[in-house]
């Protein structure tokens, strides 16, 4: 059974292929990100390593996402860039870890990193 509504299809699973330039953005953030798969037309949120980010769909294939910048006072325990559609059901692919500055979410932490 497919769930949908005039405008979604909660069926479809967006699913990542690449994240240009991937790896890394300074710790203030706000680098834009080109994020390429399928399913994008139902993504309702994109995430950096935990970390809510703005984006606009391009396509069905494109994503165009600003890098949030580390904030401490969040936790997090992967590094992933994630996609979600309206029943949160996404992809965490596992393409490397994200990071701020060149350091991932777990050297920032040990580092005492604010």
């Amino acid at each position: 059974m497919r769930v949908t509504d005039d405008q979604h299809d909660y069926n479809v699973v967006p699913t990542i292929s690449g994240v240009d330039p991937y790896g890394s953005a300074s710790v203030a953030g706000g680098e834009s990100v080109n994020i390429t798969g399928t399913g994008f037309l139902n993504v309702t949120s994109v995430g950096f390593a935990g970390y809510g980010a703005t984006f606009q769909i391009i396509d069905d294939a494109t994503i165009t996402a600003t890098a949030p910048a580390y904030d401490g006072t969040i936790g997090g325990d992967h590094g992933y860039v994630d996609v979600f559609n309206y029943s949160q059901v996404g992809d965490s692919r596992a393409l490397g870890e994200w990071t701020w500055g060149g350091q991932t979410v777990a050297e920032l932490w040990a580092a005492g990193h604010p």
